[in-house]
């Protein structure tokens, strides 16, 4: 046998190679992998974020970057491979400290559970890919291949070997599965979470993996302020600043205080106040300013307090000036926001004042809602 394997490599002018191997950058081997061959994987994204200069970046410039690259980079191997959860874990953990660092360890608590983070909008999440729901949705879709009989080798093998013409839904108990296969049948747990879709998709003879991900990771819960979010034109950074706004998770100098950051916790604008949340965005007497001109400048007249039941009460409105005032109040919140990190830091940048707040805030509705055709004439008689 040994001799005819060396000719046979003679012949063809292969190399003799040893398990595991990668092919297209996946690692094969004839038994179980553990972590450790998942490491290729984490030492790819942790170089893509040791690439990658964050004091450049945003907060909402790195979450952009966890969700087209870092994200897909697991999606490529979670479709032919099942992930360990302890990979899953240290794989949230980097794209996490990422987000809130700008590097691959996070030295302090995140303002927002990753859990949370991972959620859709209406569920006041980031819409950021959760990896554990998107291993069990891979699965899910190797065993629609198997049900559905596809023709590749894989699934041939499957039933000639294994179902030997039973469904591969019925009870099936075969000690000689390989790990992935028995990844894959254990899946079958899930179908009762997805209901009726599974027979929908079957009609079509289609499987969407992002349909099935949407049922998985819903659970029928709406945040009140979602509205404030979504189909909103400002600014990607700014938004995030008013999702954290809307979470209460900014962190003023009476929540640092809470936290043993801080000893102090006035207002560095007016100092006979706490800054706590509301005090810095709606109360303070120099920020509340900001809320004057720019609804000013939108021809609102305010007579009451603004508040964020306020600003949600607006933004629930379906009108041109409604999805405008979302603008506004996020682009305010913003604007707040650098305003007091410029007092507090002693920046002298584009934030030192109040009238360049307003003028920035208007200036980017203005150009955003330029670059939207069906805003554009809105913004014209606004402006006239």
């Amino acid at each position: 046998m040994v001799e005819w394997m060396l000719i046979g490599l003679l012949i063809t002018g292969f190399a003799d190679g040893k398990f595991p191997v990668r092919y297209l950058g996946i690692p094969l081997d004839s038994k179980k992998l553990n972590a450790n061959h998942y490491m290729p994987l984490i030492d790819k994204v942790m170089a893509r974020i040791r690439h990658w200069t964050a004091k450049l970046l945003s907060i909402a410039g790195r979450i952009q970057l966890v969700k087209s690259t870092l994200t897909a980079i697991a999606q490529f191997w979670m479709a032919s491979l099942p992930f360990p959860a302890s990979i899953i874990q240290k794989l949230e953990s980097m794209c996490r400290s990422y987000i809130w660092a700008g590097s691959s360890s996070l030295s302090k608590k995140s303002p927002v559970a990753w859990k949370r983070v991972c959620t859709p909008i209406k569920q006041g999440g980031l819409s950021i890919l959760n990896l554990q729901v998107w291993n069990l949705v891979a699965a899910l879709k190797c065993l629609w291949k198997i049900s559905m009989k596809e023709n590749n080798l894989r699934v041939k093998w499957i039933h000639s070997y294994y179902l030997k013409g039973r469904d591969v839904l019925s009870d099936i108990q075969n000690t000689n599965c390989t790990w992935i296969t028995k990844s894959i049948m254990a899946s079958k747990e899930m179908l009762g979470r997805i209901g009726n879709l599974w027979q929908d998709m079957k009609v079509q003879k289609k499987f969407s993996m992002m349909r099935v991900y949407d049922v998985l990771i819903d659970d029928n819960t709406r945040t009140d302020w979602y509205h404030l979010l979504a189909h909103n034109f400002a600014r990607p950074r700014a938004k995030v600043i008013m999702w954290l706004v809307c979470l209460n998770r900014l962190p003023t100098k009476v929540r640092l205080k809470n936290m043993g950051i801080l000893q102090s916790s006035n207002c560095q604008l007016y100092n006979n106040e706490e800054e706590d949340l509301e005090h810095l965005m709606y109360n303070c007497s120099e920020t509340a300013q900001v809320w004057i001109d720019t609804l000013k400048w939108m021809n609102m007249d305010i007579h009451q307090q603004v508040t964020l039941d306020w600003l949600k009460k607006i933004a629930k409105g379906k009108g041109w000036k409604n999805h405008v005032f979302k603008v506004v109040a996020t682009e305010a919140c913003y604007g707040i926001w650098m305003y007091r990190n410029s007092k507090i830091f002693e920046n002298k940048g584009s934030y030192s004042d109040m009238h360049r707040v307003t003028r920035n805030i208007v200036d980017s509705i203005v150009y955003r809602g330029w670059m939207k055709p069906k805003y554009r004439k809105h913004i014209v008689n606004i402006l006239m």
